[in-house]
């Protein structure tokens, strides 16, 4: 059955109101249709052109700018430091620790992903928001991606609020997390326990105000600018394998390893880069279970992009500007498992590390900085446009509804449709909410998903020859093995999406307004016993 993910998401894809090796790191949920499902066009809350805030006409000229922000944390604030007896690099029970406030009380800062339970005591690179914003005749628009694992609703709720962002004249605001697993932990669910929120208040605000800061300043920055786009592909000329950049380690096996390139260029002097998006997709967790803070391979693929390579790497120069990495379609799990990215020496690196994270991400950077440089298409004309929606999820796992209400899941998000005062059953189930956006900018357009989007959903690959494994197997386990035979047939998300006028290069900007975990096609989970699941219904 397809998800009604899906089905919500065909709104924004049609014209809706518009004239022109580690334990998983989220909770798994999928998202079924309610039988009260809205018709897709009420799902659109919010849409330009055409909207009332948004006039359709003007000068026809494309404006950019672009912003970025330090969200490394203040770790001179926190208690870093502890008798790591056994070496393990955690706070274990009776290990002494530095009390720098002297409240009896260790005050860390409590690392995400796969260095769950690990308190942070520095960070290997920086941490970092970046935003870049759009604006064409009355319509602008801001993406912004912070190096987090996972980055709530009421997040970007709290951003959106902020008095120098509400301020601007600003259409529509997206914010999505690049999902790094060495990250700080800003969802709650990798604290010293599996009963403590691992978030540190004063560091979530940091988030807040360095994402505003970003968003300011790249709309501030706007001016004349044109497009150029390009996209590559993370897979060996040789082989034909993606297994040099980046792997799947779950059945089925399917990719989408397409790298896409925006580059917005000053109009006055087109070798000025004002901002750059890049669009990949693949787990940040290259480097897994430190102690150090780090942007993973997506730090060095924005190093690439603006700096260039230097020895031993290459010779390259970079393009400068402001690159924004956007996350794709990564869950199920595409990322570091089984993949060896190859050093500066040419050689595989065979372990998990810093080391294979600076190999992955420049490798990936070159290759995207190569296709920008010396293949891209300069876009002469670039109208932008929006729908965005907010939609309910029902929560119907018990331990998922308690992690919400005893305040293990941060945000303090409020939950719908239910009856606090009485037990909750079947018949008084929570809810949350969340959005869906889909932004255009000539050839060029993104939906998002408030979660990690399996890529077979986007990209289908299910039928032979499966031209989306990329060489290796589509079934590689031999026991709880998905029915092929059940899977949804086209057109797939990317298939709707080039369905679009004008669109010739499509992607998912994974991870964007909410991080809920994954989105599963439904005949490739069932359940066998009580898991998160969610529904998407109207309010």
């Amino acid at each position: 059955m397809r998800p009604s993910w899906i089905l919500a998401v065909a709104c924004f894809l049609a014209a809706c109101g518009d004239d022109e090796h580690a334990q998983p790191d989220a909770p798994v949920v999928t998202f079924d249709a309610a039988p009260d499902a809205p018709p897709a066009p009420q799902l659109v809350d919010d849409y330009c052109p055409g909207s009332a805030h948004c006039s359709a006409t003007g000068d026809d000229q494309l404006y950019v700018g672009a912003g970025k922000a330090l969200i490394n944390p203040d770790f001179a604030a926190h208690d870093t430091e502890w008798v790591d007896a056994n070496m393990n690099e955690e706070l274990d029970p009776g290990e002494s620790f530095t009390d720098k406030n002297g409240n009896g009380r260790f005050d860390g800062l409590w690392m995400a992903g796969y260095s769950s339970g690990k308190p942070a005591v520095a960070s290997h690179d920086d941490l970092e928001v970046r935003a870049i914003a759009l604006r064409y005749n009355g319509t602008t628009v801001v993406i912004a991606y912070l190096d987090t694992v996972g980055y709530f609703y009421t997040d970007e709720e709290q951003i959106l609020a902020d008095p120098a962002v509400a301020a601007l004249d600003v259409d529509h605001i997206i914010v999505g997390a690049t999902h790094n697993h060495q990250g700080i932990d800003t969802m709650g669910i990798w604290g010293p326990d599996a009963t403590t929120n691992g978030v540190s208040p004063d560091y979530i605000e940091l988030t807040h105000q360095r994402a505003a800061q970003a968003i300011v300043a790249a709309v501030q920055g706007l001016r004349p600018a044109r497009m150029l786009v390009a996209t590559t592909q993370t897979v060996d000329p040789v082989t034909g394998s993606t297994l040099m950049y980046v792997g799947d380690k779950r059945d089925p096996v399917i990719y989408d390893p397409t790298v896409t390139i925006a580059r917005f260029v000053d109009a006055a002097s087109p070798t000025t880069t004002i901002g750059t998006l890049v669009n990949w997709a693949s787990h940040p967790g290259y480097v897994d279970d430190t102690n150090l803070a780090s942007a993973d391979y997506v730090h060095y693929v924005r190093e690439v992009m603006e700096n260039g390579l230097t020895a031993p790497w290459g010779d390259a120069p970079g393009i400068g500007g402001v690159t924004v990495f956007v996350q794709g379609p990564l869950g199920g799990q595409i990322g570091p498992e089984k993949v060896d990215c190859i050093g500066a020496d040419g050689m595989p690196v065979m372990t998990d590390g810093f080391v294979a994270a600076e190999a992955c991400g420049t490798r990936v950077g070159a290759l995207a900085l190569e296709a920008i440089t010396t293949g891209a298409t300069m876009v002469d004309d670039a109208p932008l446009s929006y729908r965005t929606g907010e939609i309910y999820a029902r929560i119907d796992n018990t331990a998922f509804r308690v992690a919400f209400m005893v305040g293990i899941i941060n945000g303090n998000r409020p939950l719908y449709m239910y009856d606090p005062t009485m037990p909750i059953d079947d018949g008084n189930v929570p809810w949350l909410k969340t959005r869906l956006s889909y932004v255009q900018i000539g050839p060029v357009a993104a939906i998002t998903c408030p979660a990690e989007l399996n890529p077979e959903l986007w990209v289908g690959g299910y039928q032979a020859p499966y031209p989306w494994s990329w060489g290796e197997p589509i079934l590689e386990e031999t026991v709880n093995m998905p029915n092929l035979a059940m899977a949804p047939g086209p057109p797939y998300l990317r298939d709707l999406m080039l369905m679009n006028p004008g669109v010739q290069y499509p992607f998912v900007a994974g991870l964007a307004h909410d991080e809920l975990g994954y989105v599963v096609a439904g005949f490739n989970y069932v359940r066998t016993s009580p898991r998160p699941r969610v529904t998407i219904t109207k309010r």
